[in-house]
């Protein structure tokens, strides 16, 4: 019995010496993205911008888009579509800005008018509100822009300049500050301005009533 035992011992020892072991799975290499590769020009940004922007030039540039679906892989290999047939090619942008500048030039040329921002608007709706409020460097640039003659389009339907000038302005104030026989009309426009400082600064009329 003991050497039966033995036996079978001996046979199983064999037996697994002779099975091979299974083979291990190898591991799965998972390939490591560097951020340029990742976060490319070519995936995140586009060569756009261009344009009006309201009044102002918009000023071209790469500026951040979403993905249109079709990029299948990351830089240089990237499946990116071909571009339309009528898409500007970023090379011929300085010749395409040149004719918008041009265009603009010939509006103001036919027009005679030119572009104002908000602030510089600021000044001609007091000039056409009669002067209400209007100080020297108001005065000084209504007049350099035409004063009368310049009023921009977008205020020509609903604008009510005043009867007097920048001269008129200037003269009413030296008189005023210097009593020297200022008018009702030269009283008018004092109280409806700002005094112009580099005329009469400071001004004693208004010292005295202080």
């Amino acid at each position: 019995m003991k050497r039966f035992s033995l036996v079978l011992i001996s046979a199983a020892l064999v037996g697994g010496c002779a099975s091979s072991p299974e083979p291990q799975p190898e591991p799965e290499f998972t390939p490591i993205e560097s951020k340029e590769q990742r976060v490319t020009r070519d995936l995140t940004l586009s060569w756009d911008n261009m344009g009006r922007g309201g009044a102002a030039l918009r000023q071209p540039a790469y500026i951040h888009v979403l993905g249109q679906g079709t990029l299948q892989t990351s830089g240089n290999d990237a499946n990116i579509p071909a571009p339309e047939k009528d898409a500007v090619n970023p090379n011929e942008l300085a010749g395409v800005l040149d004719d918008i500048d041009s265009a603009a030039s010939k509006e103001t040329e036919d027009t005679g008018k030119v572009g104002f921002s908000l602030y510089e608007l600021s000044r001609w709706e007091r000039f056409c509100d009669q002067g209400e409020g209007m100080d020297e460097p108001d005065w000084k640039f209504v007049t350099k822009h035409g004063a009368h003659e310049g009023i921009p389009s977008i205020l020509s339907d609903s604008c009510d300049p005043p009867s007097h000038s920048y001269d008129d302005y200037l003269k009413a104030w030296t008189n005023f500050c210097t009593s020297s026989g200022v008018t009702s009309a030269q009283r008018d426009i004092v109280r409806n301005s700002v005094r112009p400082q580099s005329r009469v600064n400071p001004c004693a009329a208004l010292s005295l009533n202080q």
